[in-house]
């Protein structure tokens, strides 16, 4: 297992925009691959917490990490108070280069699974290079209980993978 790397994300990162410009291959040019760009998740909670990342193609794991998520915390930006939130993220020289079928599957301690999959990306888009970026919020089930839940969003990119 790779060691875990940590990242802070300013809250301005755009998670589901596209970054348009640059040549875009035909859906049939593609056959529903991607390349990813950078698989991360970021928690945006009061307390730590532990994740799990893996990359797999089929049935086998091309890369995976985990390790414990410091909380968000405040930061003055240009004189404005801003979150920042800590992070997990594969290493760059562990997330595969070439396009493939991937899918990326995260969770969090004492959850299921979350995935995404290449043939679930690919098809709504003309973008082929992807970034993958998981949120660890608090969602409300009832008046007084609030749960950790992960979702999975994406950044793609139509003109190759660039800093995130």
């Amino acid at each position: 297992m790779s060691p875990s790397t940590r990242r802070t994300v300013l809250v301005s990162c755009a998670t589901g925009s596209l970054v348009t410009g640059g040549c875009m291959a035909s859906r049939s040019e593609r056959q529903d691959t991607i390349t990813l760009c950078d698989v991360s998740v970021h928690n945006r909670q009061e307390e730590p917490i532990e994740a799990e990342i893996r990359v797999l193609e089929g049935e086998t794991i091309v890369a995976e990490t985990a390790g414990e998520i410091e909380p968000a915390t405040e930061d003055v930006v240009d004189g404005t108070e801003t979150a920042v939130f800590d992070g997990l993220t594969v290493p760059d020289e562990d997330v595969p280069s070439e396009p493939g079928a991937y899918h990326v599957q995260m969770r969090i301690a004492g959850k299921e699974w979350r995935e995404l999959r290449a043939r679930d990306i690919a098809p709504k888009t003309e973008a082929d290079h992807v970034t993958i970026d998981g949120k660890i919020e608090r969602q409300q089930r009832e008046e007084t209980k609030r749960e950790r839940r992960l979702t999975l969003g994406t950044v793609l990119h139509s003109d190759g993978c660039q800093s995130v």
